[in-house]
């Protein structure tokens, strides 16, 4: 039988928040997918959004990897960063893009979380991109493990520079049938 993706639940924000959470998620399904859309109010390029699951701040419960790439002109790119997290308390979920970015521009990223609801650790992988002004961009991938093996019934995405997602952004979360 082939996979297939049910849509669970979209959030798409009517004014400026700093997070969006899905809540009390149902654990009939194998794996998780969540598709954004988003675009932050900070006064800069870019900001980064955090992944956190069931409330969790547990220093050290979210161990990560994040490549994250840049380029200025179309068809040449850059490593920027690498990094690798072991003490945190959020997973890295995708750049975003902030006010001097192009009007009207959103973010694509892309969050996979495999057995989510099993006693396992928690798997995930992202990937996002930001095309932004004259031939500028940003792509990243992170993946990672939560290390709970409690199912995960809260999935919470906020900004990490303290500000908001913008209205009109939005999250829509699929489980992946067993």
């Amino acid at each position: 039988m082939a996979n297939t993706l049910t849509l669970i639940e979209t959030q798409t924000l009517t004014s400026g928040n700093a997070s969006i959470t899905f809540s009390s998620i149902p654990n009939n399904y194998a794996d998780l997918y969540l598709a954004c859309s988003l675009r932050g109010d900070k006064t800069e390029f870019n900001d980064y959004i955090k992944i956190q699951f069931n409330n969790d701040t547990t220093s050290g419960n979210y161990i990560g990897q994040i490549a994250l790439f840049g380029s200025t002109i179309v068809g040449v790119s850059d490593v920027i960063s690498t990094t690798f997290a072991t003490a945190s308390k959020s997973f890295y979920g995708g750049e975003i893009p902030g006010t001097t970015v192009v009007a009207n521009n959103f973010s694509i990223t892309s969050i996979y979380i495999s057995d989510y609801s099993g006693a396992n650790y928690k798997n995930y992988i992202s990937s996002s991109g930001i095309v932004g002004n004259s031939n500028t961009g940003y792509q990243s991938y992170a993946n990672g493990k939560w290390t709970s093996t409690n199912a995960i019934s809260t999935i919470k995405l906020e900004t990490a520079g303290g500000s908001n997602l913008i209205t009109n952004c939005s999250v829509s979360l699929y489980g992946i049938s067993k």
